[in-house]
């Protein structure tokens, strides 16, 4: 295959030529897998490209209903992804980002065991439905830590990469911050098989986004490149 082959294979792969199918919004968001989400409006614009009716207002209607959550996932930044696959994708990106969360909330001087600040987290959020980073501050200081600006983003971060924050729908525009298993009726329980969480992965990664290698999972992903040539390995009969 030459470089225009290989351009064109994986331009049709992320559905980049908007075939005629008309996805909605939970089924291409499970075909690509994650749909980078640091910025809600590129992610809407993210899915409009790759269909040919849907609009901004069935994204925000697929986070609403649940079928679609916006969280942290590969390189430990914001994704769109399905609920269904919360319980292997936070135990494959989450646990390796929380050494840089903490070291985060500590510039931020927001200090205290992992543990602790787990749990003053998801106590702030538990109940309480989906709040903006201000709401949760003042929810924050209720239970006894004082956070502010970023150090409540990190906070909730740190929540999320253990399965116990999301993100819910934005209000007024900005972001809000919801209890997970609050929001989404159940707890997210983590695939225990690491092998076949990396095998899983490398085969929806390859499904949209290759002809690709290891070396483009790592990139891809932020895991070690470790991870991704066993992530391939785990494939390598398919």
């Amino acid at each position: 295959m030459n470089e225009d082959g290989l351009r064109m294979a994986r331009w049709c792969a992320q559905l980049l030529h908007r075939p005629d199918r008309k996805p909605d919004v939970p089924e291409l968001v499970a075909r690509l897998l994650a749909v980078q989400a640091q910025n809600l409006p590129a992610a809407q614009l993210a899915v409009r490209a790759r269909t040919r009716e849907l609009t901004a207002a069935a994204v925000d209607e697929a986070i609403a209903d649940r079928s679609v959550v916006r969280s942290w996932g590969p390189r430990g930044t914001l994704h769109l992804v399905t609920a269904d696959d919360l319980t292997w994708l936070v135990p494959l990106f989450g646990p390796s980002r929380v050494t840089g969360s903490l070291r985060r909330l500590a510039q931020e001087g927001v200090t205290g065991s992992e543990p602790d600040l787990l749990h003053a987290v998801t106590t702030a959020l538990s109940g309480q439905g989906p709040l903006t980073k201000t709401a949760l501050g003042d929810r924050l200081a209720t239970v006894g830590v004082r956070a502010a600006g970023q150090g409540i983003v990190h906070l909730s971060a740190l929540g999320a990469f253990h399965g116990r924050v999301v993100h819910g729908p934005e209000q007024g525009g900005k972001p809000t911050y919801v209890h997970a298993a609050d929001w989404l009726g159940k707890e997210i329980r983590f695939e225990p098989d690491a092998g076949r969480a990396l095998a899983a992965l490398a085969r929806r990664y390859l499904q949209t986004r290759g002809p690709a290698g290891p070396a483009d999972l790592a990139s891809w992903s932020g895991l070690p490149l470790r991870d991704a040539r066993a992530a391939f390995a785990g494939i390598a009969g398919e």
